[in-house]
Parts: C-alpha cells; sequence; structure tokens
C-alpha cells in the first residue's frame, strides 16, 4: 500500500528531483501543505477507522508506520523534531500525529482504542516533554506552530 500518490515518481528521490521538491515545498502556504498530506491513501483510511460507522476497525502497526512516514515526509520541521525526539513514547507520538492531522478527539478515542482520560493523559505527557508544558490544552496550539 502506497503513502501517497506523489511518492511513486522515482525521480523525485534523486538529488536534483529531491532538491527542486524542497524548493516547491518552500514555496506553499501550511494550508496547501496540510491540504496536500490530507489526500494521502493511509491518511484517508484513518479517516475511515475512526468514523462512528466502523468502531471495530483499528489501526494496524503497519498502518501506523505507514501513516508516520507520510507525515514525516512532509517536511514539516515541527513534526520531525517531536517525531525523531526520544523523549516520546509511541502513543504520544500517534497522538500528536493525529491532532497535527486535525484529526478531532473523538477520532483519537477511536483510533487510538483508549478512554478520554487516558487521552488527556497522553496529550499533557506529550505536551511537557517537547514543550515543557504540563497541561493538556496547549498541546493543540503547540503543534500548530511551524
Amino acid at each position: 500500500m502506497e503513502a501517497c500518490h506523489y511518492l511513486d515518481d522515482t525521480r523525485l528521490f534523486t538529488p536534483l528531483g529531491l532538491h527542486l521538491l524542497e524548493q516547491k515545498y518552500k514555496t506553499l502556504s501550511q494550508k496547501m501543505k496540510d491540504n496536500a498530506l490530507d489526500l494521502c491513501d493511509i491518511v484517508k483510511k484513518f479517516k475511515g477507522m475512526a468514523s462512528p460507522k466502523k468502531p471495530n476497525l483499528s489501526p494496524s502497526s503497519e498502518d501506523w508506520k505507514l501513516l508516520l512516514d507520510a507525515a514525516l515526509s512532509s517536511y514539516n520541521p515541527l513534526y520531525k523534531k517531536i517525531i525523531l525526539s526520544e523523549k516520546l513514547i509511541p502513543q504520544e507520538i500517534y497522538l500528536c500525529t493525529l491532532m497535527m492531522l486535525h484529526f478531532t478527539n473523538n477520532d483519537l478515542l477511536v483510533l487510538l482504542n483508549t478512554s478520554s482520560q487516558r487521552v488527556t493523559n497522553l496529550k499533557i505527557s506529550a505536551n511537557q516533554k517537547p514543550f515543557g508544558e504540563k497541561t493538556a490544552k496547549t498541546l493543540s496550539q503547540n503543534l500548530s506552530i511551524s
């Protein structure tokens, strides 16, 4: 399963192709960057799994890997800083990834297959480690700063 359609073009992985892609990416607004990531097949799959009509579907470890790969390929420096930080546990990384992709709190409950209290605790922990704030309230705002 592919993460994003643009990854099919192997010419993009040559040094010149990567340079041109990075230059083009730098000219895009953050909204355009987010919209491009929303079009990835794996993001669409997660949005489908978060649907209340499909409560028994949980992401597999391969699904999470594909989602993280797609998010890392977005060149978002803040996301890379958070993900590459060795401080976060996998569930905190998943939480931050979903929040940066603008999934709702209800989506988080379904996709992480956990309670609202656990999501709150993960938010507090994920906010404290990279941002030094021991609160769940500011995590979304901190993740949106680029």
